[in-house]
């Protein structure tokens, strides 16, 4: 704090002090000196005699004045200093009442954080126990064996995202014919779950009222129609809920396959040696290798649901031979990032591993292609690959002893 000395000069307490001292020490030698000093006999000049006298008490009264003016000064410094420290405490007073405020709101914003905490778990665990119990069901609906498949063998690699799939696969018998189909709806998780409640709804109705000699692009176009129907136009936005999928009919004592998708293929894998396999087309690709080779059944580029050309999907018709082995999938597989450079899976490196493992039985197949995936995912240990879409695979392989005449 600053001092005005004499009410003009700024000093600090310190200063202040040491300048009192000093004046007080001054005068207080001076008034020792006038007391003690004595006039020669001869000086009798009443003047020099009275302000000599005045000299004495001057000086006195100056360190004297001093003395009360440093108290007085120190005093009010005092006072001063203990008004700003009042001050002061007011303050933290006032700090500590605000502080106390903001702490019983924190603790009740705390509180209320973990009330609605509570409640979003609570809701969250009866929002998962419901999506569970729907997996269930969704379970129910897509078995692992089918009984009239049982002279074939054949795997089903099933991978949600999530609890619930908005992926699934379907088989159906109709006469003397067997129908399979992989289809991938829209979403995956609770709306791809609801998507594949409705395609298997609408399947089973279309298979209820259809003829025994149904072709698969006859079923593929009614589920579209149905498919668009349900999905109208809400509000005047256009909703482009649907499905890919590849869809085959097998006639067994035939040893005949017809062949339908939208945007899925089918791939028949068969052993290179037998030389028997369909020409090359817009439609048809061949991919060989030393033992075996994949055909590839192109399906049509468009989805079950709405597009910009709606066209007639068609179908193709394959003579199949003994041990041939058949491919439906939805792009889960495909579009998994993974391997050494965090790259996709891919069509080309599906088919090679396709190739690859046909000397394994169709089980054995399912597991090789369950590893594959999960070291494909953690191939790479700076990225951590989350799987990104439901993984759908079924393999079916023709029994051996069958090829046609």
């Amino acid at each position: 704090m600053k001092i005005k000395f004499l009410g003009i000069f700024p000093v600090n307490k310190n200063q202040f002090i040491a300048i009192e001292i000093f004046w007080f020490a001054f005068f207080l030698v001076l008034a020792v000196f006038f007391f003690s000093y004595s006039f020669p006999d001869y000086i009798q000049d009443p003047y020099i005699l009275f302000h000599s006298k005045f000299l004495k008490y001057a000086t006195l009264f100056a360190a004297f004045f001093t003395v009360v003016e440093a108290q007085y000064v120190m005093n009010k410094m005092v006072s001063d200093q203990k008004k700003v420290i009042e001050q002061q405490n007011i303050e933290l007073i006032n700090q500590k009442e605000e502080i106390l405020k903001q702490k019983e709101e924190i603790e009740s914003q705390r509180d209320l954080a973990r009330e609605q905490y509570q409640i979003i778990s609570e809701q969250k665990k009866h929002i998962t126990d419901s999506i569970v119990y729907a997996s269930t069901i969704q379970r129910a609906l897509l078995p692992e064996s089918v009984d009239f498949l049982s002279e074939f063998e054949y795997f089903i690699f099933f991978r949600p995202k999530e609890i619930v799939s908005g992926d699934f696969y379907w088989f159906h018998e109709k006469g003397n014919r067997i129908i399979v189909a992989a289809v991938d709806c829209t979403g995956h998780g609770v709306p791809g779950a609801f998507m594949s409640l409705l395609g298997m709804t609408f399947l089973n109705d279309i298979m209820v009222k259809a003829k025994n000699d149904i072709m698969p692009s006859e079923i593929l176009e009614q589920l579209r129609d149905r498919i668009i129907n349900t999905f109208h136009k809400v509000e005047g936005e256009e909703k482009k809920d649907g499905m890919d999928m590849a869809l085959y009919i097998l006639e067994p004592d035939r040893k005949t396959l017809h062949f339908a998708g939208a945007n899925n293929p089918l791939y028949i894998v068969r052993e290179t040696v037998k030389d028997n396999f369909p020409q090359e087309s817009d439609k048809v690709k061949l991919v060989k290798d030393s033992a075996y080779t994949l055909v590839q059944i192109k399906a049509d580029k468009m989805p079950i649901g709405r597009f910009q050309q709606i066209k007639p999907f068609t179908h193709q018709t394959i003579n199949l031979l003994e041990g041939d082995s058949l491919y439906i999938f939805s792009d889960g597989i495909l579009d998994q990032f993974g391997g050494p450079h965090d790259k996709r899976f891919g069509s080309a490196r599906f088919k090679k591993l396709l190739l690859s493992i046909q000397y394994l039985s169709m089980q054995e197949q399912k597991l090789f292609l369950k590893q594959t995936i999960d070291d494909w995912m953690q191939m790479n240990p700076d990225v951590d690959n989350e799987q990104l879409d439901d993984m759908l695979v079924v393999g079916l392989r023709m029994p051996r002893g069958t090829e046609s005449k």
